[in-house]
């Protein structure tokens, strides 16, 4: 399997020729489409895992859950919420499933919802960070100062020793000081790089 490391072109190549000897492979539509993610190319990608979703993979779900991402890439918030209700259909046990859900519901500022979701996420990995800093945020904005709090020193608690660890644990401990209405683009930069930091 390639690794976000590995040459994508390569990769997505590799996957070509053999989606060209076997169309019916869905397995490699789904592994080019998440490479295109990666690669930015939204497009292709969408059409990839919509193709690999038609064929009826194994782990459907993930497969749901990675084309909502993408979705959510093309501004189709609509889309990438269907794709993660289905994705929830398909696993309630999905963790993944519901913290990105709970993404959506927090862009459109349904606190309430939002916090279910990250609510389940944790219930089903109870370790799952970047669902108690989304609770945090959500908390933070609907006025829960005090449960804020206790999510963003549960963030810090699981960061790992290490130097994008220690740079986004003082990121963390600045967004739980600031006031009422903490500035988006700071959320946004606290939410990517806790994204980078779960796929390494």
């Amino acid at each position: 399997m390639y690794t976000m490391k590995a040459n994508l072109d390569a990769a997505i190549a590799d996957y070509t020729s053999a989606i060209w000897i076997n169309p019916q492979q869905g397995i490699a539509f789904a592994q080019r489409g998440e490479l295109r993610r990666l690669k930015a190319d939204y497009g292709g990608a969408l059409g990839d895992l919509t193709q690999a979703i038609e064929l009826g993979i194994r782990d459907l779900h993930i497969t749901y859950v990675g084309r909502g991402r993408v979705r959510i890439a093309r501004g189709d918030v609509q889309g990438a919420l269907v794709d993660y209700t289905e994705a929830i259909h398909l696993k309630p046990d999905d963790a993944n499933a519901y913290y990105y859900r709970g993404l959506v519901y927090q862009t459109q500022h349904d606190s309430a919802r939002a916090i279910g979701d990250f609510n389940e996420a944790i219930k089903l990995e109870p370790n799952h960070r970047n669902s108690y800093l989304g609770r945090g945020i959500s908390r933070h904005f609907s006025g829960d100062k005090d449960g804020a709090l206790a999510d963003y020193t549960r963030v810090l608690d699981l960061l790992p020793d290490t130097a994008q660890g220690k740079e986004l644990h003082a990121l963390v401990i600045k967004l739980g000081r600031m006031a009422d209405s903490p500035l988006e683009s700071f959320i946004s930069k606290v939410i990517w790089q806790m994204q980078a930091l779960s796929q390494q």
